[in-house]
């Protein structure tokens, strides 16, 4: 973790200083070699995340591009001297939280991925061959069919990825996430609503999770609807539930029901519905808790 901590901010240095040399030498009339040396420091960001230890190109970087927003609003203020008002900060504890969600989605992959090399080397070592190739034919099976699924509903590819991960995160602690089947995400006209939803999902997948896990049945329950330029996000589990007088609380920040916690979780959620100028709900379903999250959302493209 702090390997990856620490290859994240070198990348985002080599990139903001990298661009910030090139600027000033086209900007500023600084010497020729201002934009040389930029241009080796922005190599050496390409570079940087190949160091990473998680093999997908596409989620490390979308975990680093909200190290890189945090880093531009240090740079503008220590650097360009220009003092960051609540709505820099704001934007960069979200960003901050999303990386969080997806780095932990590729750490639980990860763990997931070692864990089966394991078996199938005892497998090879004992010389079970027939038993291998069961267990191999499974994991490939199982892993198609959610590829497939979440590929084929979910079309923003960042959302699809960060689900994936947060399907194996749920395996891990012996939980279950499940889609429904008609669950749809179309892409978006708007890139930037990506790390919003991750936020917003995130945090209410991660809030489930914790509910169900002194559960004797532990699932989570995700369904997505598009219609007529309206997103609906609802996330179900089978917790205990919330008590009606802590509906309104949950939401604010600094408050949570765990010792230790920060309370920033489902305030982050709120704070990111309200922006999108959406709304969200709680319920109480005597078998369990329900968020429904109602948000404006413009598709890009046809359905299919």
């Amino acid at each position: 973790m702090i390997q990856s901590v620490i290859l994240f901010l070198l990348a985002g240095l080599a990139e903001i200083g990298g661009g910030y040399l090139v600027w000033i030498w086209l900007k500023d009339g600084k010497s020729f070699w201002y934009g040389v040396i930029g241009a080796i420091v922005l190599v050496m960001y390409g570079v940087i995340p190949t160091f990473q230890n998680f093999p997908n190109f596409g989620r490390v970087y979308a975990a680093y591009g909200g190290v890189f927003i945090v880093l531009s609003v240090l740079w503008g203020w220590v650097i360009d001297k220009k003092t960051p008002d609540i709505f820099d900060w704001t934007g960069a504890m979200i960003a901050l939280i999303g990386v969080r969600l997806y780095v932990e989605a590729l750490r639980a992959q990860a763990h997931e991925f070692m864990n089966k090399l394991h078996v199938i080397l005892g497998m090879v070592h004992m010389q079970y061959y027939d038993d291998l190739n069961c267990y191999v034919n499974q994991i490939a099976q199982r892993y198609q069919a959610e590829v497939g699924f979440v590929a084929r509903r979910i079309k923003d590819h960042v959302v699809a990825g960060f689900i994936l991960g947060k399907i194996s995160s749920a395996r891990e602690i012996g939980a279950e996430l499940v889609l429904s089947e008609d669950c749809l995400l179309p892409q978006s006209a708007d890139g930037k609503i990506s790390h919003e939803l991750i936020t917003i999902l995130g945090n209410l997948l991660d809030n489930a999770l914790e509910a169900v896990a002194s559960s004797p049945q532990k699932t989570v329950e995700l369904d997505l609807t598009y219609e007529n330029g309206m997103l609906d996000i609802q996330v179900s589990d089978t917790g205990p539930g919330i008590s009606p007088e802590l509906k309104e609380q949950i939401f604010l920040q600094g408050y949570s029901t765990k010792a230790g916690s920060r309370g920033l979780g489902l305030h982050l959620v709120k704070t990111a519905v309200e922006r999108l100028a959406g709304t969200i709900e709680v319920v109480d379903t005597g078998a369990g808790t329900t968020f429904k999250v109602r948000l404006p959302y413009e598709s890009k493209g046809e359905l299919n």
